[in-house]
């Protein structure tokens, strides 16, 4: 999977774009241009899931489109800290496990290396033994 980190999501080409959102819905990076280019029908799924950007909070909205296909809306809480961004790390790497390629402009200060270790770790399945059914 390739794992992009942009400023802005009108930049990236990427099946799945992964969001941050702090409590009460205010977005990081330029979420809220996201946000409006999807339009009112997005807004309506973040307010039927009672999605108000709490920690581990997730919602997957699918475009319809080639690229991205998926935006993935992550609660990463108030004053979200390293343990917060890993989490929702995890989170867009378990929704992206089948693309091929993931953006993000969830790229705090200080804590990209705890998003990336989140979808890094996202990916591992120990499946050893498992047999082929």
């Amino acid at each position: 999977m390739e794992i992009s980190f942009v400023s802005k999501t009108a930049n990236a080409v990427a099946e799945v774009i992964g969001v941050a959102a702090e409590s009460d819905r205010s977005w990081m990076g330029d979420g809220a241009y996201l946000v409006a280019a999807l339009g009112e029908g997005f807004e309506r799924l973040l307010d039927d899931e009672e999605f108000t950007g709490k920690i581990g909070q997730v919602v997957s909205y699918h475009t319809g489109a080639l690229a991205p296909h998926t935006v993935v809306v992550l609660g990463v809480g108030t004053d979200p800290d390293g343990e917060a961004f890993r989490q929702a790390g995890g989170s867009l790497g378990r929704a992206a496990k089948k693309s091929v390629s993931v953006a993000t402009t969830m790229n705090p200060e200080g804590a990209l290396t705890a998003v990336l270790e989140g979808i890094l770790l996202s990916q591992y399945g120990f499946n050893r033994y498992l047999s082929d059914p």
